[in-house]
């Protein structure tokens, strides 16, 4: 990131607006994808089970053991929590009581916004490595149009 940084302040072409209309439909274009039928289905597919259930034990303030690092389940209780969900001290969570609400559209659209932003530091990074425009968007069409990340950042995943 600080690389990109550094090459944003030093170049001068960033100041025309090709670069950020590029970034921005890279942006705009991976998020559509990511999007379409978030909703679909309504219940809890696969890994969500485990990582809604985290994030609603992180609300709870129960204590539970964690192999995993924290950071990605504490920013889906974030949403939960700002989506609505409440959760009493000590309450047990029930994971599927988040589905067919605006809490889980919420979780699944946070993953979808951090899936389009991978493609756009994609196209950042291609950038920031001196790489034309156009190569850059065809190395950001390459996970934009994954199915394994599209997938990924469909659901409730990390």
């Amino acid at each position: 990131v600080r690389r990109v940084v550094e090459w944003l302040e030093e170049r001068e072409d960033w100041r025309n607006r090709g670069d950020w209309c590029a970034l921005a439909a890279v942006f705009v274009v991976a998020m559509a994808v990511r999007v379409v039928r978030i909703g679909f289905p309504a219940h809890i597919v696969f890994d969500e089970t485990h990582f809604v259930g985290f994030a609603m034990d992180y609300l709870s303030g129960r204590y539970f053991f964690d192999i995993h690092p924290p950071l990605g389940k504490l920013v889906y209780a974030a949403v939960f929590y700002l989506a609505g969900l409440r959760m009493q001290p000590g309450q047990e969570p029930h994971r599927a009581m988040i589905f067919n609400t605006s809490v889980y559209l919420a979780g699944r659209i946070t993953s979808a916004f951090f899936g389009a932003a991978h493609v756009a530091m994609v196209y950042l990074l291609c950038r920031s490595l001196d790489m034309s425009r156009m190569v850059a968007l065809v190395a950001a069409a390459m996970p934009c149009f994954d199915n394994m990340m599209i997938v990924e950042s469909h659901f409730i995943l990390l």
